[in-house]
């Protein structure tokens, strides 16, 4: 990252997707071991923070898939109330059928623009990314989210690393 750049430090200094993306990449680290996934309304889940120590800006990342259909997940990094990124494996049809929101049946990932924040979307960014290459699972995504988010640490606290570290 450039020398004469400063991460926003929060919401109300974001003003470019250059900010958004500084945002996702910059380096965090997990500080205490995240929760176990517990079952709620029939999906696997756990939040736990991550920590831009320069900065001092602390971010959430969430994780779920569903009991039934474990291909159906979702993994995201928040900031305040924005969504900067989530990555998502095979979700299905929606009412629009696969057609219209092609992408859901493949992996990819949602990654948040200014225009998805003027829009009133901060929560639902669309810019979608193929990630059809990158994961097949759940295990393999949280490693590409971990890499893609600037997440340093991540395999002190996650046994799936070592499985996954040729990929």
């Amino acid at each position: 990252m450039m020398s004469n750049f400063e991460l926003p430090r929060n919401t109300r200094e974001i003003y470019s997707d250059a900010d958004l993306k500084a945002l996702v990449a910059c380096e965090k680290r997990i500080m205490r071991k995240p929760p176990q996934m517990q079952l709620v309304n029939r999906n696997m889940s756990h939040r736990f923070s991550v920590v831009n120590g320069d900065a001092g800006i602390t971010f959430e990342v969430f994780a779920k898939y569903s009991e039934r259909k474990p291909a159906d997940f979702s993994i995201g990094l928040m900031f305040g109330s924005f969504l900067l990124y989530r990555c998502n494996g095979f979700h299905g049809a929606t009412k629009a059928g696969f057609y219209a929101w092609e992408h859901h049946a493949r992996p990819h990932a949602h990654i948040l623009t200014m225009e998805d924040i003027t829009a009133g979307r901060e929560s639902a960014p669309s810019l979608g990314m193929d990630l059809l290459n990158s994961y097949s699972n759940f295990q393999e995504a949280r490693v590409c989210f971990f890499r893609n988010c600037g997440i340093i640490n991540y395999s002190e606290f996650f046994d799936d690393y070592e499985q996954l570290a040729l990929y």
